[in-house]
This record gives C-alpha cells, structure tokens and sequence, in this order.
C-alpha cells in the first residue's frame, strides 16, 4: 500500500453519531419473498436508514394487512439530520415498484412503531407534537386504513407510551409507560381512551395480547427479564420462565 494518508473528507454532518463514525452507507430495509427470490430494496434512493440509528429495530417496520406492503419509519430530511427529529412512516410497495410515500408529513415531529389492528382497518402508531424536541411525549395515533382522518388517543393522558400491542377484538390497546419510578403495563380504551392500569410494579416490555392473556416482560431490582402474563384487567399474574432463578438465588 502506497498511499501516505488515511484521512476522509466530510462535506455534510453527522461524521460521528454515537459511538459510530460515518462512513456513507446506509442500512436499508429489504424483501426477500419466503418463496425465494431476489432481495427488493423497497426504499429505492432515500439517503436514510431503517430501521433508525442507533436504538431502532424491528418494532419500525410491519407489512399492510394485505401483505402486499409494508409501512417503515425513517428520517429522510437531508442535511437537516443532525438537528432534526422528524422521523416518519412511509409505505412502499413490497415488489419496489413504486417510490416511498409519506404517511406523516405534515408532522415535522417524530413518527414510529406502526402497528395494525388485527382486522386490519386501523394502524396505530406513536407520534411526538413539538419538532425537534426529543423529549417530547408519545401520543398514540390511530389512522384509519387505507383512508380516513386521524384522531389522537392520548392527547390528554400524562404519559408517554414506549411499546403497546392491540387485543385481539380491536377494543383495547395495551401500552408500556414510565410511571411513579417504574414502567407499568396500562390498557387503553380505543373508542373512549379510558385508561386503566394492569400491572403497576416493575419494568414491564414487549406485552402481546393473545386469548385471554397479556404476555410481557418484567424486570426489576430483584431479577433480570423473565415472561409473565395477566388478565386483562390486572388478575392471575403468572410467572411463565425461571430463566434467571438458579444464579439470583447462589
């Protein structure tokens, strides 16, 4: 090797995000069919990554009800990245025949973890109010699908949903959020945005509604992550692993 420097010109920031440098490529979302087949790139030239950088994963990104498509959160602003919070969920075409669109544009605040209701006519999703202020507060949106007017669920609930989950009638959606010192499990009325909480204690993730159970994690000062579930309105909590039992009890 010949060459006598190693440097690397920057014309646009970020050149360092986190604990990683920037080096011009992106992290793309693709479609692979389960038959076999060639990858789609479904996000054809957008300079942006999905899912987003650094903590972004797989809750980003869910297929349409019909499967013909698939809904995905990134931050397509440009120059603006390093200063702009205005991540938004888009939908594209799985076979990649068409751009990207838009679904949140006129929210310059962040949009993310698009969910579908499981008789597929509403997508739920979380949404900030005030542009580029990250510590804003998550409302929970529901956008009728394919077509209809928004409406904010928790407009007027104090606190600010991290991961939620639909009951399998539609009826109820069920959130995670911080609350008194701990991240408690809450379930959301959908017609009437009544709230009410299911489990109080611990640090509570990733709930699923199935049948008449909620399954989540819970981890607190005593035990790393094990799965529990819970009635719906709080009852009956069972313990489902003992992952961890053996080395906290030595």
């Amino acid at each position: 090797n010949n060459r006598k420097v190693s440097g690397r010109t920057y014309d646009r920031i970020f050149v360092r995000h986190w604990d990683t440098w920037k080096d011009g490529r992106r992290s793309h979302l693709f479609v692979v069919p389960s038959a076999g087949g060639d990858a789609v790139d479904v996000m054809q030239d957008i300079d942006a990554d999905t899912p987003s950088k650094p903590f972004g994963g797989p809750e980003e990104i869910t297929f349409t009800p019909d499967s013909k498509g698939v809904i995905f959160t990134t931050r397509n602003v440009g120059r603006k990245e390093p200063w702009s919070t205005d991540f938004d969920l888009y939908y594209a075409p799985i076979n990649g025949a068409k751009k990207p669109e838009c679904l949140t544009e006129k929210n310059g605040a962040w949009d993310t973890r698009p969910a579908f209701s499981p008789d597929g006519k509403t997508l739920a999703y979380l949404a900030m109010a005030k542009p580029g202020y990250e510590s804003d507060r998550y409302r929970i949106i529901l956008k009728p699908w394919p077509d209809g007017k928004n409406r904010v669920l928790t407009e007027n609930w104090d606190r600010s949903p991290s991961s939620f989950c639909w009951s399998p009638n539609c009826e109820t959606i069920y959130a995670t959020a911080a609350n008194t010192g701990q991240k408690a499990l809450f379930a959301i009325d959908v017609k009437t945005g009544r709230i009410l909480t299911v489990v109080k204690e611990g640090s509570i993730s990733s709930p699923s509604a199935t049948g008449q159970r909620i399954v989540y994690g819970l981890d607190n000062l005593q035990s790393p992550v094990e799965l529990y579930s819970v009635r719906p309105d709080g009852s009956k909590v069972r313990k489902i692993t003992e992952i961890n039992s053996e080395k906290i009890a030595a």
